[in-house]
């Protein structure tokens, strides 16, 4: 991963986060984008830094340095305003009732050509 890599990625968390913001704003459920927005910044921060860490070398494993403090931040954040775990959940349960909702409109109009056939 290059830092066009961590840049493209910092850049799409945010625009994740105004996205989820934008609905909340608007009064709309979010719960779904903010979801989204949570794992993917997480997961994006944890391989930036990463990438730095390896960049540097093994002075960025020095408690002293500012990358190994993020390193601690990036990982609190994964924990913090639920798991990542639970951010699959939410989104994962939000997947299964579209297919619901869509296998549910299908039987509709299935029926509804039955009854004009």
């Amino acid at each position: 991963m290059a830092a066009g890599d961590v840049a493209t990625d910092l850049h799409a968390a945010r625009l994740l986060f105004s996205a989820a913001a934008s609905k909340l704003d608007r009064g709309e459920r979010a719960r779904v984008d903010a979801a989204h927005a949570k794992k993917f910044a997480t997961r994006a921060a944890m391989n930036g830094i990463i990438q730095c860490m390896q960049s540097i070398g093994a002075r960025a494993l020095l408690t002293q340095t500012p990358i190994a403090r993020h390193v601690t931040t990036a990982k609190t954040a994964q924990y913090l305003d639920g798991t990542t775990e639970i951010q699959h959940v939410v989104i994962s349960r939000s997947l299964k009732s579209r297919v619901r909702d869509q296998q549910g409109a299908d039987d509709v109009r299935n029926r509804q050509r039955e009854v004009h056939e």
